[in-house]
């Protein structure tokens, strides 16, 4: 099997997000990651941003990272269920052409400790595409994968392209 070289490039960047171009032998995409910083204020915020980015780019599009939000209540274990929140949280990823990817392993990413006693757990953490992207990437899956030093699991993106 022969190795595909891949160039990233960073086109733009936030303070809550870093956009790049990646390039390879079978696929342009961009590529944001994110951090949607979790008061209501900075996520409008990142949200304006990134439709005003849309605007400005077309083609593949991936964005992975730190949301802040959950889409369902099923994302959620303990604490309230903020109804409005992921109402608006589907808004926001509507308003921008944005889908979830869906994911295999830990249900949730994040977990809030009270002393050695975890009280809340959350998906926070996602990846989400447009269709050209899932139309090119039919196959594409994301991993949660083991938590290891900090509070979140973190999230791995496969293409499922086997070159």
């Amino acid at each position: 099997m022969e190795s595909s070289k891949v160039e990233l490039t960073v086109i733009e960047k936030t303070s809550q997000a870093l956009h790049c171009n990646v390039i390879s032998n079978d696929f342009h995409i961009i590529c944001s990651l994110l951090y949607i910083r979790p008061n209501q204020a900075a996520k409008e915020r990142c949200w304006t941003e990134l439709r005003e980015f849309k605007r400005r780019h077309s083609g593949l599009w991936l964005a992975m990272g730190d949301f802040n939000s959950t889409l369902w209540a099923s994302e959620q274990c303990g604490g309230n269920i903020l109804w409005n929140a992921m109402d608006w949280f589907r808004d926001q990823l509507s308003s921008c052409d944005l889908y979830d990817v869906g994911t295999e392993g830990a249900p949730f990413t994040w977990i809030k400790r009270e002393g050695s006693r975890v009280t809340l757990r959350k998906r926070l953490d996602r990846v989400v595409w447009n269709e050209e992207a899932h139309m090119i990437f039919p196959e594409g899956k994301v991993f949660n994968l083991p938590r290891l030093h900090s509070d979140h699991h973190p999230v791995m993106f496969s293409s499922s392209i086997d070159r």
